[in-house]
């Protein structure tokens, strides 16, 4: 055999392989276009084993949905960010992500092992990095204060704490008086709604209607007379003092 020959040998060979792998590239590129398309599907399935406690499987197919949307916004593992996305056009896929986080922290809240506390977190934090400041995040902070009162989490401090993020806006008559109140008032009353209101049954209740019936009073508030306003708003001070001062006897 020639050299020449070998050389026309080694150059089909080289031509060949490059073939073959630029073949099995495409082929593997279309098949992560393929799945991308049906990542809805994909999130829908991990939904529905949630649903039916198949929580090994849910975590499976959540997992390659976020993945998959990882590879379609080509960024790293764990660095989706809202800003990835047109706000308004993918309002949708942005819901399903904060459900996706949602539910994945809910299942990592089930282990009572301190290991999983770190996911938990993740996860919640990335539930509230896609809710916040968008429309469902009403609905989302909703579901996690209501999760914390009624399910109980096995680490219900790292829900509480994530949870304060919000920054909810929703002690609505004390906002409507916050021209005339101590500026750390609206605080002490969110802090003592959410960590020592909420964890009596009859305290979610009078919270439950306060959501109801607050934004209505708040409207009312804001119309009457300055003097009033003052007035109330000294009234809530002086409350927020004495929930100050109670907390710090019972530290003692």
């Amino acid at each position: 055999m020639t050299k020449s020959f070998k050389d026309k040998e080694t150059l089909r060979a080289e031509v060949l392989r490059e073939q073959i792998n630029a073949s099995l590239e495409k082929a593997e590129q279309l098949k992560t276009q393929e799945m991308l398309r049906r990542r809805i599907d994909i999130a829908r399935g991990g939904a529905k084993a949630y649903a039916l406690g198949k929580h090994n499987e849910a975590v499976q197919q959540f997992h390659l949905y976020l993945r998959l949307v990882e590879e379609w916004k080509g960024v790293k593992q764990g660095q989706l960010s809202p800003n990835h996305f047109d706000k308004k056009k993918d309002l949708a896929e942005i819901i399903l992500i904060t459900s996706i986080y949602w539910d994945l922290a809910k299942i990592y809240d089930r282990s009572k092992s301190k290991n999983v506390v770190a996911e938990v977190v993740k996860y919640l934090e990335r539930c509230v990095l896609f809710s916040k400041s968008f429309p469902h995040e009403p609905l989302t902070s909703e579901s996690m204060r209501k999760y914390i009162n009624k399910n109980k989490p096995v680490h219900k401090d790292a829900f509480k704490q994530v949870y304060k993020r919000y920054g909810r806006k929703d002690c609505f008559v004390v906002t409507a008086l916050e021209d005339v109140t101590e500026q750390q008032t609206i605080e002490i009353l969110r802090a003592w709604r959410d960590d020592v209101l909420a964890d009596y049954w009859l305290g979610q209740v009078l919270i439950n209607f306060y959501y109801v019936a607050g934004p209505v009073a708040a409207r009312g508030v804001t119309r009457l007379p300055l003097v009033i306003r003052k007035g109330l708003g000294s009234i809530f001070d002086r409350w927020a003092q004495i929930i100050v001062r109670a907390s710090q006897n019972e530290k003692v």
